[in-house]
């Protein structure tokens, strides 16, 4: 199987460098422009959820929120929790240390959002890019035995890149590496069971986010609602 793979690729890239307009189909600004046009004229969405946060036992979280978030484009999230809004540098207010530390580890990762809100190539292309993600090529790749297309990195490199469903071009998976002070951390998010919400858009009602390769976060949506321009 994985033979007939890299036939395949082999292929394909000998028909691009022959016809190099064919080549524009397998370009980063390309695919990256049928993503963002897959979320077209999303300017908020909506989210009921449950995060839960992980640590050296991998089977079941050791903190938990229920909350709501509202998400708009190039703009801080904003959380409900019990019905009430958390202050935006999630100082002061009515909420428990458990709770602030939970909604701190969420808001660190808080980019994962920009692939489903950012509807300009060139916008989402220069956000990906802050997180050192390379968009100098494209091309099939393996993902969980399942072919996908994959943006930035090349070779073995491993740790950047942003990973899209061959057909439905909706994202999989997007991988960087975080600083923390002295600290190097490769960070992963994977988006999975998708669902269709609204005008059958599909939205991911379950995020994993790893850290070093070990699960930190688990965001579980129970409801989820777009709205459109």
């Amino acid at each position: 199987m994985k033979r007939f793979f890299l036939l395949i690729a082999g292929c394909l890239a000998v028909l691009f460098s022959v016809f190099p307009a064919w080549g524009y189909l397998l370009s980063p600004g390309y695919l990256l422009k049928r993503m963002a046009g897959t979320y077209r004229n999303v300017a908020e969405i909506s989210v009921v959820q449950r995060v839960e946060v992980y640590g050296e036992d991998q089977t079941l979280p050791f903190a938990s929120v229920d909350e709501k978030v509202r998400m708009t484009p190039l703009a801080p999230v904003r959380i409900w929790v019990d019905g009430k809004e958390v202050p935006a540098d999630l100082e002061g207010g009515d909420i428990q240390e458990v709770t602030r530390s939970v909604l701190k580890s969420q808001r660190r990762f808080a980019f994962f959002r920009d692939v489903f809100l950012i509807h300009e190539a060139y916008l989402l292309k220069i956000e990906l890019e802050k997180l050192g993600i390379p968009f100098s090529a494209s091309h099939l790749a393996l993902l969980d035995a399942r072919v996908s297309w994959r943006l930035g990195g090349a070779g073995r490199e491993e740790d950047k890149g942003l990973w899209l469903d061959r057909d439905l071009f909706i994202p999989l998976k997007l991988t960087c590496i975080l600083k923390a002070g002295e600290v190097t951390e490769a960070v992963a998010i994977k988006y999975g069971d998708y669902r269709p919400v609204g005008h059958k858009r599909l939205y991911p009602f379950e995020i994993g986010i790893y850290v070093n390769s070990r699960l930190a976060l688990r965001i579980k949506a129970s409801r989820v609602t777009l709205k459109t321009r």
